[in-house]
């Protein structure tokens, strides 16, 4: 059974190519991609809240608009996702390009966590990347409870966010531990 990340991967990559081969228009794709999106996405975030043993009936109405902020931060940028399509010459490096977005699953996933964790402790693992940013790097291990990861601002995969690489190839994620909370104060930015 695929995992819902791959379910993601698929119908992001299933509008990539059928925008790049002209089998649809451009509007069918901003559709595709916002079904993919805002499908995904809740999937996303209703398996981060399960981490937790939260189900998706019982999500807080800040969780509803938190899942609801991180669908319209990604839909944000289909046009120009679109363009850059259009203008390549080439399929690869847009699969390439929409690795980007398929990271976002993963990212919604820990804002999920965060939030309906809020009492439980998180643990950031540092992604297989080669290299991890510097904050990556720094928070790597680190054990504090979502609330005190939400308050620091720091999320996993966060494009734009306050993570040095900006979250675009980011491939860490906040789980669920059991591990002793982190002494001291989380390394500031």
């Amino acid at each position: 059974m695929a995992s819902g990340a791959d379910i993601y991967r698929r119908a992001i990559r299933g509008a990539v190519r059928a925008w790049w081969k002209k089998l649809i228009n451009v509007d069918e794709f901003a559709e595709m991609m916002w079904v993919a999106i805002e499908s995904g996405l809740t999937r996303a975030w209703f398996t981060g809240a399960a981490d937790c043993g939260i189900m998706p009936d019982e999500l807080s109405m800040d969780e509803h608009v938190a899942l609801a902020e991180a669908i319209l931060r990604e839909a944000e940028w289909i046009g120009g996702f679109a363009s850059a399509i259009e203008e390549s010459e080439k399929l690869t490096p847009m699969f390439k390009r929409s690795d980007i977005w398929i990271g976002r699953w993963e990212g919604v996933r820990s804002e999920a966590r965060i939030l309906a964790c809020s009492d439980k402790k998180l643990e950031w693992v540092q992604g297989p990347s080669e290299e991890g940013c510097r904050d990556c790097s720094r928070l790597s291990g680190k054990v504090k409870r979502g609330s005190q990861w939400a308050a620091s601002g720091y999320k996993p995969r966060e494009h734009g966010g306050k993570i040095s690489c900006q979250g675009y190839r980011c491939l860490c994620e906040l789980v669920p531990t059991d591990k002793p909370m982190s002494k001291g104060p989380l390394p500031n930015a």
